[in-house]
């Protein structure tokens, strides 16, 4: 017999049944056998719309019949899906309230109907969570916690598919990290799934958290994206009235400008902290913030300054007196313009101030931002001079100033970041982990100040013994090195000699520069900053012939490393994938870098940088180097506006200022060359 056959006498049986109500358990059983399903989907589907169909008119009369009439030709297209949007929804409240009924077979028949619903019917399924007869609550719990959702659909990107296998099977604690590796995904990838989990998730707090993270991206979307998310937003979530899908209305016409709203979101804001302070299960702590520094940021963006500290006081406040989401938010009210904050948090948590030296130094950057440099000086000096061992646990108690040098090199206080540096060398030996680690960490900061002699000189002694003593002595460096963490001691070797060899071409010494770049391609012979270096050292042809030949030899071995790197992540599994995308990135930067700075294939060298950023958006380093290939092929407005993205999102990174500043002087002589050749 053909399945159309089938279909057909499968579908005439349900109707009879439907019509008759008769409860009989056949018809249990074939709505629910596991083969009818998985045989005959197309007529389980079937199924479902007749018995949407059929069962309100014969359970409750011509009231639940709005959707059987056809539109009038003077409706419009958009009314008349209005119109059946609101005869579906009305149609599953009384399929609900027949969850109620005295009769089995009535309730059974609404149960059936709704299953077959699915997610039509999931929001008002989880209304009914709290309706006044129990039975109606507690079926409607049942049919959401036993629905089986598919989450992810035929449309998704692979990606998007591996991250939301099982999702249903995930803690919340998991379900979150899952959101936030879709937020993440290249090419906006993963906005219709956050769009899909906003309006389905059961968890009214993880739904907001799903919301929360498309809303995160309206700063970093260029006015394209943000008509693609805004359309993408309203037509995925449409007449939701979840909390989390009308977030995402409102978010939709701030991105079209259609509102400037903020006092709706302040009140957003202080009713989710609301909910949080009666112990809600609808929100948690996390979402609370980000939404209270969200509103705050959108505040101080019209220009509402009372709003935003007000919004931005809420956000700090909830942390209470954990010491490192103290040190976080006080890092995110200085970043964002509302310093004086700061103090306000020391006076009330004065003695986690006083313990932590951490603490200290973020009320000290909060004056040196409001140019009260002297109070600032001050308050640093006493955070030097504590010698707690720090908010993150070391195996070394020594190892405390190495981290806090670390922390204020990230926040560009070079000069007391140094100060801490130096303070971890004294009185360790030259092999030491710790002294290690903080020769390492301040040769790279000197570096990226273009303070390379400084840098050099750090490392003299240890290079100058690995010369004297040889083999055993690297053996030793090495080991020591790979204990503080490092797991390719060559290239930290061959970046000591790059310093040197650095430093020497700018004092014009160009023949002991070249003896250092030599060693230090000799140490790491993938270093493609040393390819540069020896690149734009003068020397003779001899000297330009062998450096073209390395750059050649080393271009042909990371294109070698992008083709088996592509291999590799095609084929990478849900637990490889991260690291395949990451090594990836990784060589088509490289490849990208080497080429943009010398010779060869730029066109080439732009794909490969682009490809990186498909696979890592977030990576200031990588569009540092996208900036470098626009400057290398004369794109130079291109180059200025990739280098100053990088620089935004690493305002720190010294050697990316540098480089918009050569960006933005050569675009500035190419425009004043074109004024001047106009006649």
């Amino acid at each position: 017999m053909g399945q159309r056959v089938q279909q057909r006498i499968f579908r005439l049986s349900w109707v009879l049944l439907l019509t008759l109500g008769i409860p009989c358990m056949e018809m249990e059983f074939v709505v629910h056998h596991v083969s009818f399903r998985n045989v005959f989907p197309s007529t389980a589907a079937l199924v479902a719309q007749d018995s949407a169909a059929i069962a309100p008119r014969m359970l409750h009369g011509p009231a639940a019949e709005a959707h059987w009439s056809d539109d009038t030709a003077e409706r419009t297209e958009s009314a008349a899906e209005d119109q059946e949007a609101e005869a579906k929804e009305r149609n599953i409240r009384e399929l609900i309230q027949l969850l109620g009924s005295d009769q089995y077979a009535t309730r059974r028949r609404a149960q059936i109907e709704l299953e077959y619903l699915g997610l039509e019917a999931f929001e008002a399924l989880q209304e009914a969570f709290q309706d006044a007869d129990p039975q109606i609550a507690a079926s409607a719990r049942y049919l959401i916690n036993s629905a089986q959702i598919q989450w992810a659909t035929e449309q998704d990107p692979p990606e998007v598919k591996e991250i939301l296998q099982n999702y249903d099977l995930r803690s919340s604690s998991q379900r979150k990290s899952l959101m936030d590796r879709l937020a993440v995904l290249p090419r906006n990838e993963g906005w219709e799934a956050l769009c899909r989990i906003a309006k389905y998730e059961p968890g009214n707090g993880l739904s907001k958290y799903a919301a929360m993270l498309l809303m995160n991206k309206r700063s970093d979307l260029a006015p394209d994206e943000r008509i693609e998310l805004a359309n993408l937003i309203l037509d995925k979530v449409g007449r939701s009235r979840r909390a989390s899908s009308n977030w995402l209305k409102s978010y939709a016409e701030m991105l079209q400008d259609k509102s400037k709203e903020t006092k709706a979101w302040v009140a957003i804001a202080e009713n989710e902290h609301s909910l949080l302070d009666a112990g809600s299960e609808d929100t948690f702590g996390e979402l609370v913030q980000t939404l209270y520094q969200w509103t705050a940021l959108w505040s101080q963006e019209q220009d509402q300054r009372d709003d935003a500290l007000r919004m931005a006081r809420g956000a700090v406040r909830i942390v209470g007196d954990d010491p490192m989401a103290l040190r976080n938010s006080a890092y995110w009210v200085i970043d964002h313009g509302f310093p004086e904050l700061v103090e306000e948090m020391e006076s009330e948590n004065n003695k986690l101030f006083a313990k932590s030296a951490e603490l200290t130094y973020c009320l000290a950057e909060s004056f040196r931002v409001r140019k009260e440099n002297e109070k600032a000086e001050d308050i640093a000096g006493t955070a030097f001079a504590n010698r707690s061992a720090g908010m993150i646990p070391t195996r070394d108690p020594r190892d405390f100033r190495t981290y806090r040098g670390f922390g204020l090199q990230g926040r560009g206080l070079f000069d007391w970041s140094e100060r801490e540096y130096r303070a971890a060398l004294e009185n360790t030996r030259m092999l030491d982990v710790v002294s290690l680690k903080s020769r390492y960490f301040l040769g790279e900061m000197l570096h990226d100040l273009g303070r390379d002699d400084d840098a050099g000189k750090l490392w003299e002694e240890v290079l100058a013994e690995l010369e004297k003593t040889g083999e055993s002595f690297r053996q030793q460096l090495q080991v020591n090195l790979d204990l503080a963490g490092f797991f390719d001691p060559s290239a930290i070797i061959s970046q000591a000699y790059l310093y040197q060899g650095i430093s020497l071409a700018a004092k014009g010494d160009l023949i002991q520069a070249r003896v250092k770049y030599n060693k230090a391609f000799e140490a790491d012979g993938d270093n493609a900053d040393v390819l540069i270096a020896m690149y734009r050292l003068d020397g003779d042809e001899a000297w330009r012939k062998l450096v073209l030949q390395r750059i050649r030899i080393v271009g042909e071995y990371f294109q070698t490393q992008i083709n088996q790197k592509e291999q590799e992540f095609d084929s990478a599994g849900a637990l490889g994938i991260a690291t395949a995308r990451k090594d990836l990135a990784t060589m088509n930067n490289q490849f990208a870098w080497l080429i943009s700075n010398t010779e060869g294939d730029l066109q080439l060298a732009l794909r490969c940088s682009q490809r990186s950023l498909e696979l890592e958006p977030q990576a200031p380093g990588y569009f540092d180097t996208l900036g470098r290939c626009h400057y290398a092929l004369g794109e130079l407005e291109e180059a200025v506006t990739t280098q100053r993205k990088a620089v935004e999102m690493e305002p720190f990174a010294m050697a990316m200022q540098r480089q918009l500043k050569l960006f933005e002087a050569a675009l500035e002589q190419k425009k004043t060359g074109a004024a001047e050749a106009k006649p």
